[in-house]
């Protein structure tokens, strides 16, 4: 854990060098190695859910010695929030609304004692395009983007998630080790509105993403949530929407 004071000092005062004050500070490496092997369960998380007032920004924040790992995002008339993001201090999960609906902010918040199993990265733009790569022997939970975002999505195959407009990456990234697993589902029909990623028998979700390099988000909204619906609260799995004319939706699930 000394290992790890040492690298949250470095970023905050890297934010306070790059201006950011309102999302993770731009970092890279290194990163200190698991003290032994650490496989994660549905028990290290806790997941929240919380509505905003009409019309303002919902925040749904871990309780105190948990750490933000992924979020969700969901509006009460199906308008566009997006996918949410990470707030500075990596312990809330921030959803705004475009317009004068009620947004409502999921986060998934790791217990200090799993908090080695996981890490965030991220990346600016480089003419136009930010890839946020996990290290290796990680793999992709979920990712965000912030400033300008033309397009995003999650690249399961390379590790990363990219962001093409001109803003900024970010990726939330698990060890391989720690027994976190990818589900997706695909939907090949024109403009789906609602694909659902199931993580299967034994499995709960603790976050996810939407698009690939041919068919990207962002998403008009994402969440947890179960089979029988995206209106229904649950955790079985991760649902995605949008207008895109081909949808692929992730889901990170760990045991129960």
């Amino acid at each position: 854990m000394k290992g790890f004071a040492r690298i949250a000092a470095a970023l905050v005062l890297l934010a306070g060098c790059s201006g950011y004050s309102g999302v993770p500070p731009l970092t890279a490496g290194p990163f200190a190695a698991a003290p032994h092997p650490l496989v994660v369960s549905g028990s290290d998380f806790k997941r929240i859910a919380v509505w905003g007032s009409k019309g303002s920004t919902a925040v749904a924040q871990c309780p105190h010695g948990y750490r933000i790992v992924a979020g969700g995002s969901s509006s009460s008339d199906g308008s566009t929030v997006g996918t949410g993001y990470a707030n500075f201090s990596l312990n809330s999960w921030v959803v705004k609304p475009d317009s004068s609906a009620t947004a409502e902010a999921f986060a998934t918040c790791v217990s200090r004692a799993a908090r080695a199993a996981f890490r965030w990265r991220s990346a600016g733009p480089v003419s136009g395009i930010a890839a946020a790569q996990c290290p290796p022997d990680f793999v992709l939970v979920t990712g965000f983007g912030q400033g300008t975002i033309k397009t995003s999505y999650f690249n399961a195959s390379g590790n990363s998630y990219w962001v093409k407009g001109g803003g900024n990456a970010y990726a939330s990234c698990a060890r391989k080790s720690a027994g976190v697993v990818i589900r997706h589902a695909w939907n090949k029909s024109q403009k789906p509105k609602t694909v659902y990623a199931g993580c299967g028998d034994g499995y709960t979700v603790i976050g996810g993403a939407m698009g690939n390099n041919a068919w990207p988000g962002p998403p008009i909204q994402e969440h947890p949530g179960v089979s029988g619906g995206p209106g229904m609260h649950g955790y079985n799995g991760w649902w995605t929407f949008s207008n895109a004319l081909n949808e692929l939706t992730w889901a990170a699930c760990v045991l129960q």
